[in-house]
């Protein structure tokens, strides 16, 4: 499976279904249009797809002669910490995307949030979002032991990150977690963008912050899947609108 639960997978499928199908339409209109190819397929769009693309269809394995990976769990840890970073640079393609588009709303404090609720709405991720905060809840929230671990996790993260922009979007996180309450789109990729910092910035190991392995790999799986839906939507949004304004049917 390309994603880590049967939930995530069911919307993922269609998705990367039509995400290829629209690729497909845009790049043979624009191969026979070659003049105005890079309006048609700019090349912001053409990147952030390469690099949606690669992380979906990352595998990642180590050599234990050589990686200080002794045990399963730590191996597991380390392979969901590099495919987060993937999924956040894929993110950084899709950012550049928007930026162009003028899809990034003026004020922006933090890269984790970029949008505001118009610009959330016409990706239409609600699914996408009910599905993140269902998984928290289950996976993570009902289980005592693994929401405090989870939630001292977090605390590591706001205590970890330099900005105070991230500081605030991650705050409200540690809270939720005893709530129950929903997470919003900016705190998910705070989370991810954080931890993607400690580890690229600050050389923080896998068991950094929690006590557990175990617990992190959940959290990173959920955060992993809601990264590589989210972007799914977007990138379907960019090429439908391409699609349309040039009149093609696929």
């Amino acid at each position: 499976m390309p994603l880590n639960s049967s939930a995530a997978n069911s919307l993922f499928h269609p998705q990367f279904a039509d995400f290829k199908l629209n690729h497909d339409c845009i790049n043979e209109y624009a191969n026979k249009n070659k003049s105005n190819f890079e309006d048609i397929f700019p090349r912001e769009l053409r990147l952030f797809r390469v690099r949606l693309r690669l992380v979906i269809g990352l595998k990642i394995s180590f050599d234990k002669n050589f990686a200080m990976v002794a045990n399963e769990p730590t191996e597991k840890a380390y392979i969901e910490i590099m495919k987060c970073n993937e999924a956040w640079f894929s993110y950084e393609a899709m950012n550049k995307l928007c930026q162009k588009w003028n899809l990034k709303k003026i004020s922006i404090t933090s890269i984790a949030d970029i949008f505001d609720a118009p610009t959330l709405t016409l990706f239409n991720i609600k699914n996408e979002i009910d599905n993140f905060n269902n998984e928290v809840k289950t996976v993570i929230c009902a289980n005592p032991k693994i929401a405090v671990d989870i939630e001292k996790y977090l605390t590591f993260l706001e205590g970890a990150v330099e900005k105070d922009a991230l500081k605030n979007i991650i705050r409200p996180t540690i809270s939720k977690i005893t709530t129950k309450q929903d997470w919003e789109n900016k705190e998910i990729f705070g989370v991810l963008y954080a931890t993607r910092n400690i580890s690229v910035h600050q050389g923080e190991t896998a068991k950094s912050g929690v006590k557990f392995y175990k617990n992190k790999i959940l959290l990173l799986k959920i955060l992993y899947d809601y990264a590589i839906l989210f972007q799914l939507k977007v990138v379907n949004f960019a090429f439908e609108r391409q699609i349309s304004q040039y009149g093609l049917t696929k």
